[in-house]
């Protein structure tokens, strides 16, 4: 039998449900964020489905692109 791949952490779907909500209400693409962190649109649509972690720097991009006001960059400090 072949291994049952366990769901992503709901930490990465929560993160990337804000990450959405965020980038929508500023009126930014999925496409301009991806271009302006350095990543594609696939990448930036499975970040924000949850299906992939979201990354430091996609974060530190969408909160500036954003203007969440470091909302973003408070959430990811240790």
């Amino acid at each position: 039998m072949g291994e049952v791949e366990s769901p992503p952490p709901i930490g990465w779907r929560y993160c990337g449900d804000q990450l959405k909500l965020w980038r929508q209400r500023a009126g930014v693409s999925r496409e301009k964020l991806a271009e302006e962190a350095g990543y594609g649109y696939e990448t930036i649509k499975s970040m924000e489905q949850g299906r992939r972690r979201p990354s430091l720097r996609v974060l530190q991009v969408a909160d500036q692109m954003c203007g969440a006001g470091g909302c973003w960059r408070r959430r990811t400090r240790s």
